[in-house]
């Protein structure tokens, strides 16, 4: 079992739901666990969008299977809606997708998933963005290995791209690094602190990997949901 986290914020397609439909249609290639929806409240600089979000947001209940809508209060942002919704979650593994990115292709989901929850050395896969990893984040990348028969890159590139991670480590990572009422993206702080970490000890202590299949390693899809607004990192 795994339960997928999407946490949702206003965009200029809404009122439409179409990029979150997609998303979710992806998902349910793989999975029919629970998925819950993190509904952030509206960041101030978004006031202008409230009317179309409220109105995306009541389409959602009973919209997909086995799937709940967490409402938030006010503009929390990612880590402190994660922070919440992960002390209710009893499955021992996660899946994190944006609102608008999502797992694509082939896909061995479910032994991706054993081997997350079982390693001792793996804590989270990500799925590539890219067919190949880029030649310029070379320097992030620590070796390709094969863990249960899936090919793996070891990494301390930390990206929020959709991926699958250990619950009560994720739950470790927003308390050692975020403090309780810190808004921001999860992966603007982690970047860096994945990185430090490693240049300070010079040795990976995170157990982060990118599924690594032979050719074409695309297997990630991203519509760009936020399109031309600006992004909001903190506050």
């Amino acid at each position: 079992m795994i339960t997928t986290l999407i946490p949702t914020s206003p965009i200029p397609s809404h009122p439409s739901t179409a990029i979150l439909d997609e998303t979710i249609s992806n998902i349910r290639r793989y999975t029919d666990d629970l998925i819950i929806i993190m509904a952030d409240g509206v960041h101030p600089s978004l006031k202008h969008r409230k009317e179309a979000y409220t109105e995306y947001l009541n389409q959602l209940p009973d919209r997909y299977k086995n799937t709940a809508v967490w409402q938030f209060g006010g503009h929390q942002h990612q880590a402190r809606m994660t922070r919440a919704v992960l002390e209710t979650i009893t499955d021992d593994i996660i899946m994190f997708c944006e609102h608008d990115a999502s797992p694509i292709g082939d896909i061995p989901f479910q032994e991706i998933c054993d081997l997350v929850r079982d390693s001792e050395e793996i804590n989270y896969v990500r799925f590539n963005i890219f067919e190949q990893i880029p030649k310029e984040h070379g320097y992030l990348m620590l070796g390709a290995e094969t863990h249960n028969e899936i090919p793996l890159q070891r990494t301390i590139q930390w990206s929020q791209r959709p991926h699958i991670a250990k619950k009560a480590w994720y739950q470790d990572i927003l308390n050692m690094h975020f403090g309780k009422e810190d808004r921001t993206m999860i992966e603007d702080v982690m970047h860096s602190v994945v990185q430090v970490e490693y240049d300070k000890k010079g040795r990976d202590t995170f157990g982060l990997a990118i599924y690594t299949p032979e050719g074409n390693q695309l297997r990630s899809f991203h519509s760009d949901g936020r399109g031309k607004d600006e992004k909001i990192i903190t506050g």
